[in-house]
């Protein structure tokens, strides 16, 4: 999938072990012209993470990162407590405020997640050593 100025999302799966076995978590991760030192400035990057919780379900991460801001979007299907909402946001901005940047932290709920945009034919892992 590419953006309306032509950039691409890179895909990456991540095995993690979980306790039913191995697992995977999607990362996604879409920067600017590595060559054009202005145009990285100016946009910043832009990441995704598909996870999928056992006890809560499916998570989306759905972050932008540009010079030390780090905004957030945590999305589900289902709502989260309220309690717990309040620990992740005093967690999120004692981390933050800790490594010197700022951001902003937000919760959607959504019946369903946006597809995840895929690699261009023939490029997929091209920047991903594992």
């Amino acid at each position: 999938m590419s953006d309306s100025a032509g950039q691409d999302w890179r895909s990456l799966l991540l095995p993690i072990l979980t306790e039913d076995g191995v697992d995977e978590l999607h990362f996604l991760v879409r920067r600017p012209d590595e060559d054009d030192e202005s145009e990285q400035d100016a946009q910043g990057v832009r990441f995704m993470i598909d996870v999928t919780l056992s006890r809560l379900g499916p998570f989306r991460f759905d972050g932008f990162a540009r010079d030390k801001t780090l905004n957030l979007i945590v999305r589900t299907h289902n709502p989260l407590p309220a309690a717990m909402q309040d620990d992740i946001q005093a967690l999120y901005v004692d981390t933050l405020s800790a490594l010197g940047y700022a951001g902003a932290l937000s919760f959607r709920v959504t019946p369903q997640f946006d597809p995840i945009p895929a690699d261009r034919p023939g490029e997929a892992g091209r920047e991903w050593t594992v």
